[in-house]
């Protein structure tokens, strides 16, 4: 067994001040110290105590992206399900993000290019590449708080210092970029999210030798050569974006604008505004149930989950640990997240905290897809340093692969992900069974909006 250290003692771990001019204050504290139960309360006795925590962690609903440029919609429809854009012409977007997998693939690790089956719901591995990591959920992505792209936060929009996007291509980075003919065609960080999967070899461009995607020597050089396959072979899609960028020639078209028309199919077909949560932030105090509100209490207070998860969407762009039990393919290079992207240890096996509305439909979860159920999740965030210690990944995982996946195990890898665990969850929850039920509750229905599936 590994040696973790001792969790935090911070009592603002343990506790957070409320209003002292609130009658409910007092109560609020023997709640959250586990004096008084969440079924103490009544449905409408909650509503009072929820309003001023929703606004102290900035929690506001969601408004509806209508205003879609229909061309640019159409064109990004179009290349989000054609394999045109991976360099052997093998896999797409949509692959990996299936709307009937919740936007994801229902993999714990997904798979990149090469030869898959897709059974319905499930894909399974025959010779394409197992990627490091789960596939993101794409809900809410076009929203004005969606900053930061990524498990690691490679792609993001910075306010602060020298403004502009974050990414790993530096032509495309800050206030004054190099290919400011490529930027100015991205509106928000979503579109510049779709440029990256085409140029990584596992996971959509393939590997020297294999074709011009694959040959070209810069960032660049890949995305004109994909814009010059797309104009020769896809003319129906380059007329939609020169028709949604006003423009007077197909060779006016950059990666860029395959960016802009992807992140706006991506951010209008996949929204999730209309959740009973959402409604209860609007002021319908009837659109949540009694047992979902207890659960909306937990979230705000004894799980510790607004910590990280707050703002409009739901979280708060950091990059952090979670003490996620480790699970890999055998021979692959341990997921360091952020680490990986700074080569800063400091960095090691932090990973952006995920949005969660509609977190219902995106099992397997986690980064590396190790837990199956939200149930384990909330199992996990009760006491994390035994879950990583103990936990045991469900071998239903295992069976897409014809590649051996394993959970790490090698206690100096499990010391080094304890020691990054962030204060904020440090300390033991111990939630009782009926508050992590009212916890689930919240999670899977009070934050659910499937409207989306009404187009599959």
């Amino acid at each position: 067994m590994y040696l973790a250290k001792e969790p935090s003692t911070n009592p603002a771990h343990k506790a957070m001040s409320l209003n002292k001019n609130s009658i409910y204050s007092f109560w609020i504290m023997l709640f959250f110290c586990g004096v008084i139960p969440v079924s103490a309360f009544s449905q409408t006795d909650l509503d009072p105590i929820i309003e001023p925590l929703l606004k102290r962690y900035r929690i506001t609903p969601l408004q509806t992206l209508n205003a879609r440029n229909e061309a640019l919609y159409e064109a990004g429809a179009r290349l989000f399900s054609d394999n045109i854009l991976s360099g052997n012409r093998n896999i797409s977007c949509q692959d990996c993000h299936t709307p009937r997998n919740g936007t994801s693939d229902g993999l714990a690790l997904s798979l990149g290019q090469g030869k898959n089956l897709d059974f319905g719901q499930s894909k399974r591995q025959l010779k394409g590449a197992v990627l490091r990591r789960n596939s993101s959920a794409l809900f809410n992505l076009g929203q004005a708080a969606a900053t930061h792209m990524f498990w690691d936060s490679r792609v993001k929009y910075q306010y602060w210092g020298d403004p502009g996007y974050v990414t790993p291509e530096p032509r495309l980075n800050g206030s004054q970029p190099a290919a400011k003919d490529i930027v100015e065609n991205l509106k928000r960080p979503v579109d510049v999210q779709a440029l990256f999967p085409p140029l990584a070899r596992d996971e959509m461009r393939g590997y020297k030798g294999e074709n011009e995607l694959a040959n070209a020597d810069t960032n660049e050089e890949v995305w004109r050569r994909l814009v010059v396959r797309i104009r020769r072979e896809r003319p129906q899609i380059l007329s939609l974006i020169e028709q949604a960028y006003q423009l007077d020639s197909p060779y006016e078209v950059n990666i860029g604008h395959v960016g802009g028309a992807i992140g706006e199919f991506i951010s209008h077909r996949f929204q999730a505004t209309d959740t009973p949560f959402d409604r209860y932030l609007n002021g319908n105090k009837g659109a949540l149930t009694a047992e979902q509100k207890k659960g909306l209490m937990i979230f705000l207070e004894r799980g510790r989950c607004v910590f990280c998860h707050n703002g409009p969407l739901l979280s708060n762009n950091v990059v952090m640990s979670t003490g996620v039990p480790p699970l890999a393919a055998v021979g692959q290079e341990l997921d360091k997240g952020r680490g990986s992207v700074t080569a800063d240890k400091n960095d090691n096996f932090l990973f952006r905290t995920p949005p969660l509305r509609n977190v219902v439909f995106t099992a397997p979860y986690m980064h590396d897809g190790i837990f199956i159920t939200l149930a384990e999740v909330i199992e996990h965030y009760d006491n994390v340093y035994q879950s990583l210690d103990s936990f045991q990944a469900d071998p239903k995982l295992f069976t897409p692969y014809t590649s051996k996946i394993k959970q790490e195990k090698n206690n100096a890898i499990l010391s080094s992900i304890a020691d990054q665990i962030s204060p904020l969850i440090q300390s033991p929850l111990n939630l009782s069974n009926e508050e992590k039920s009212a916890l689930l509750e919240f999670l899977s229905s009070g934050l659910r909006d499937d409207s989306f599936l009404q187009e599959l």
